[in-house]
């Protein structure tokens, strides 16, 4: 006699299929997926390499409520849909060097509901009727730390978080577009930008100004140096 060892079901659902056991360590088998997918539920790291996520309505390509997750891409990933093509309801990382570019018709390209998002050490490019957002600023807090990220969202950008923070890296574009926490956003001139933004990793130079590092985010303007 043999005993069934029932498979265990992990909060994260790829393309609207179920992660368990018995399937993470080869998502690939998953309609809708191309190229390697696998989730590791010992580190809570799900691993994009290549790969190619695409869903129809009501579905999304990643969806997580794993408190902790990792999402760990290498060389170039698309995720395409027509609702959120990621949503992470948990505190969630996107890091591991190479590309993801999600992409949404009619919602967002990453959606943080109600939840931390960490993006680092990669190139994150999001688009759709909102790029990156949270969920009306109600305690999402959003950190891009040494990562190249394009955002582009018909109704916002990057916007609807409590907290942006920007760590190592700066805006590029648009020309003079900030972070501004009272709104949750990027703005110019006061107004959440519906264009591209664009962020990328800060260049140090060996120069110092009253005693503050010259940096590619400062050296255009620096008299702002005390």
């Amino acid at each position: 006699p043999t005993t069934a060892q029932a498979q265990t079901k992990y909060n994260l659902k790829i393309c609207g299929t179920q992660v368990t056991s018995d399937n993470c360590g080869d998502l690939s088998v998953i309609d809708g997926v191309e190229g390697t997918v696998k989730y590791d539920p010992d580190s809570k790291t799900l691993t994009l390499e290549g790969a190619t996520l695409n869903v129809e309505w009501d579905h999304h390509c990643i969806w997580s409520e794993i408190d902790g997750l990792t999402i760990k891409v290498s060389g170039t990933n698309e995720l395409n849909a027509v609702d959120a093509a990621a949503i992470v309801d948990a505190p969630t990382t996107i890091t591991g060097g190479g590309t993801l570019n999600a992409e949404s018709e009619e919602s967002c390209g990453i959606y943080a509901l109600e939840t931390n998002l960490t993006i680092k050490d990669c190139i994150v490019n999001a688009k759709g009727k909102y790029g990156i957002t949270g969920q009306v600023g109600s305690k999402e807090k959003l950190l891009i730390s040494n990562a190249t990220v394009t955002a582009e969202g018909r109704a916002g950008s990057i916007c609807d978080f409590k907290e942006i923070t920007l760590e190592d890296c700066a805006i590029t574009q648009p020309a003079g577009a900030v972070v501004d926490n009272s709104q949750g956003a990027v703005v110019l001139n006061g107004e959440t930008v519906t264009s591209e933004v664009k962020i990328e990793p800060i260049t140090k130079y060996d120069l110092k100004i009253c005693g503050t590092q010259v940096t590619s985010g400062n050296c255009g303007d620096l008299s702002v140096i005390p």
